[in-house]
């Protein structure tokens, strides 16, 4: 459940059940048997999926043009998130503004390892050239014979059942 959800169903903002949850969560650590180790070793690491989604904002007082997404078609931020094969997450990045593109976050943030597989979307085009070993869906071209159409398609599939966890 997302926190306006929650904050529907008891009749306070968003805020406060940030506040709440915020106040609660080392308690409720403290009664059950949570396993806090956050940290995973390199070695561990075998397969990185990536992903930046966007999530919607209201329209900012000042620098609309900034945070405006042309592909959403409304103010967004983005985040960019690591997940490994099985599941767990890696890495959050900070909240960028929704202009920017997916593959300029990568560059800006945390190299992986250079033994570690990547799989990202298509807005990672070009991330082959900073990190030898990745794989992102192919675009497929107008000019494009139907028989490499089709091999692309194929191909982009096996990609998108491997990125499952990450959307």
């Amino acid at each position: 459940m997302t926190m306006e959800v929650v904050g529907y169903f008891f009749d306070v903002g968003t805020s406060t059940v940030c506040r709440i949850i915020t106040w609660m969560e080392p308690l409720l650590a403290g009664l059950t048997r949570i396993s806090k180790n956050l940290y995973l070793t390199p070695e561990k690491v075998k397969q990185l999926m990536i992903d930046a989604p966007e999530t919607p904002i209201e329209r900012p007082q000042c620098e609309q043009r900034a945070f405006y997404s042309v592909k959403k078609k409304q103010h967004t931020i983005k985040t960019e998130i690591r997940v490994t094969s099985s599941g767990c997450i890696l890495h959050v990045s900070r909240s960028v503004l929704g202009s920017v593109y997916d593959f300029r976050i990568f560059k800006e943030g945390e190299m992986p390892a250079p033994n570690v597989r990547i799989i990202a979307d298509a807005g990672y085009q070009g991330i082959h050239n900073v990190h030898a070993n990745c794989i992102h869906i192919v675009r497929k071209n107008k000019s494009d014979s139907p028989i490499l159409c089709m091999i692309k398609g194929i191909f982009n599939m096996m990609v998108a059942r491997q990125r499952v966890k990450v959307e």
